[in-house]
């Protein structure tokens, strides 16, 4: 009957310290630290991906807004061919050298409107560029700052149970000399 005591007792001890371990001050704290940080961090990767997200939109529109625009450019060129073409045979000069100029002018004037469109579209797809750039850094600073103030009240819970844990010990030495 002793050895059914004993290995009674040893199987009560060999559980126990596994379940009090389990539910240590410090492994409750190593949790929590643990499910804020992967809260922080799935909130910081939402709200970076919902701007890069709304950047991609913003930059799948640039190209065909220019494209249009340099269309309309061209056919506004055309226009105004035509119409100084439809001006000059009213007077019956086709072929003179102001016909000539007008043309170079036209051409001209288009391809400095196409030029200022490409600037213009080069710019938009480079503020993009810097926006997602900048969503991107923004993620890894708050995901820095957010890991260092987690870390920080994790060790301020720790130190704080260490403490605590003192003073337990102190007060159990206190009680051992008094009852002694």
């Amino acid at each position: 009957e002793s050895d059914a005591v004993g290995d009674v007792g040893k199987s009560n001890e060999t559980t126990t310290p596994t379940t009090t371990s389990a539910q240590t001050p410090q492994n409750y704290i190593e949790g929590l630290s643990e499910a804020k940080r992967k809260a922080q961090m799935a909130s910081l990767a939402q709200s970076r991906d919902q701007a890069l997200s709304n950047l991609q939109a913003e930059k799948s529109g640039i190209a065909p807004k220019y494209y249009d625009a340099r269309n309309q450019a061209a056919a506004g060129a055309q226009q105004s061919a035509r119409n100084f073409a439809e001006f000059m045979a009213a007077r019956g000069g086709t072929s003179s050298g102001a016909n000539a100029q007008a043309t170079l002018m036209n051409n001209m004037s288009l391809q400095g409107n196409l030029g200022a469109l490409g600037r213009q579209e080069a710019e938009a797809f480079q503020d993009i560029a810097r926006r997602e750039t900048d969503a991107r850094n923004a993620y890894s600073n708050n995901l820095a700052q957010a890991e260092a103030g987690i870390l920080g009240e994790r060790m301020n819970l720790l130190l704080n149970d260490y403490y605590r844990a003192q003073e337990r010990g102190d007060r159990l030495t206190q009680q051992a000399i008094q009852n002694e």
